[in-house]
């Protein structure tokens, strides 16, 4: 048959007592010594960069008769991904003053970011943090990172026109080459000849408003909040690392 044994309050009081002065004496020195390496330790500091993804600011821009080309909106699982692609990556680079950004620059910069996101039917944000032991180059990781991300959001709307482009010119070409052959041959060919130029017009005019809406297209994605430079690091923290090492010292005595 078990048995259950109680503790009395005075068992569990004497307990505390007899083992007081060495749980006091370990969490002590390990507080002490997590102080002092924490101390020791470089600091490092984080900036945070906020973009917001938004379709709004192209939609109030249309009510106002204002035609503009726009990158379809993605799901901000996919800004996610593409903020530490390694386009936007080798892209901060260049604005930083690396030409040539190599793969150790694209894993410095995807080890030191981390991307966190939050989305709702309307908008969503994606906030870039950067750490780094340098208070500046944080701000500028962070700033230039979220700058190149704005710019590869702006870039997906740009080659979708310039497809249109190449196509339109491409048809262009051809409709001219059949004129000058049909203007070129004794028959009777007015006719085939406007029709081809009337088809000729209509497509330079649309090529015309493509080439127009290619140096106004925008992205989906808006500089919210640009990185500040932090004026404390969030590592180390040695107050709180002693405090931490104080309850740990007390709990591994007393078991």
């Amino acid at each position: 048959m078990d048995e259950t044994y109680e503790i009395s309050f005075v068992e569990l009081f004497q307990f505390i007592r007899r083992g007081f002065l060495p749980a006091l004496l370990a969490a002590l020195l390990l507080a002490l010594g997590a102080f002092f390496i924490s101390r020791n330790t470089a600091p490092v500091y984080q900036a945070k960069a906020t973009v917001l993804a938004s379709s709004l600011a192209s939609s109030d821009l249309n009510r106002f008769g204002t035609a503009l080309a726009t990158a379809p909106m993605m799901d901000v699982s996919a800004y996610q991904a593409a903020s530490l692609s390694f386009p936007v990556i080798e892209d901060a680079w260049r604005a930083m003053g690396v030409e040539r950004p190599s793969a150790l620059n694209v894993k410095e910069i995807r080890d030191e970011t981390t991307v966190r996101t939050e989305s709702d039917r309307i908008s969503s944000l994606i906030t870039l943090s950067v750490r780094n032991e340098s208070r500046e180059l944080a701000t500028t990781r962070a700033n230039e990172l979220a700058n190149a991300l704005v710019r590869w959001d702006e870039q997906r709307a740009t080659d979708y026109l310039q497809k249109i482009i190449t196509a339109l010119e491409g048809q262009i070409n051809i409709l001219e080459q059949e004129i000058l052959s049909l203007q070129a041959t004794d028959d009777n060919n007015n006719e085939q000849i406007d029709a081809r130029q009337v088809i000729l017009a209509q497509q330079q005019q649309q090529l015309l408003q493509a080439q127009t809406l290619k140096t106004s297209a925008i992205g989906q994605l808006r500089i919210l909040e640009p990185a500040m430079t932090p004026l404390v690091p969030v590592s180390p923290r040695p107050t709180l690392n002693a405090a931490l090492a104080f309850m740990l010292g007390t709990f591994l005595t007393y078991g």
